[in-house]
């Protein structure tokens, strides 16, 4: 599984026209959520700092991109358009800025959603299907 995740930052960094697995996706968050408790177990062992934030914005900018592309690819093996993460985008920043819980529970089945639920099993307009 950490080799599907490292093939995100490597193959698949600009990789917006694929289709992504089931399993390279559930690797990604796994992976993801591990770097994100580092984050919270830094910032609870040292306090705030803004050189600790100033290392995480660093870690986190080079984390988006490919959190943004395997949406995109996830959505292309169900067959859709990847403006459909504008769904998702729009559901993180109303999360993250106004707290609203309905938000985070929106979001947390978008991402359960594109995990667990298998895509088409033929090609279909963005490619063949994922080999993994």
């Amino acid at each position: 599984m950490f080799k599907l995740f490292i093939k995100c930052y490597t193959e698949n960094y600009f990789n917006f026209r694929d289709r992504a697995s089931r399993k390279e996706y559930i690797s990604f968050f796994l992976f993801y959520g591990i770097i994100c408790l580092i984050y919270e177990f830094f910032t609870l062992t040292f306090g705030f700092s803004l050189e600790l934030e100033f290392l995480f914005f660093i870690v986190d900018f080079f984390l988006i991109l490919p959190f943004l592309n395997l949406n995109i690819r996830r959505l292309h093996d169900f067959g859709y358009s990847g403006f459909f993460q504008i769904i998702l985008i729009s559901v993180m920043v109303t999360a993250k800025y106004l707290k609203h819980t309905f938000s985070i529970i929106i979001g947390v089945i978008f991402v359960l959603l594109l995990s667990f639920i298998k895509g088409t099993s033929t090609a279909n307009k963005y490619g063949e299907p994922p080999a993994d």
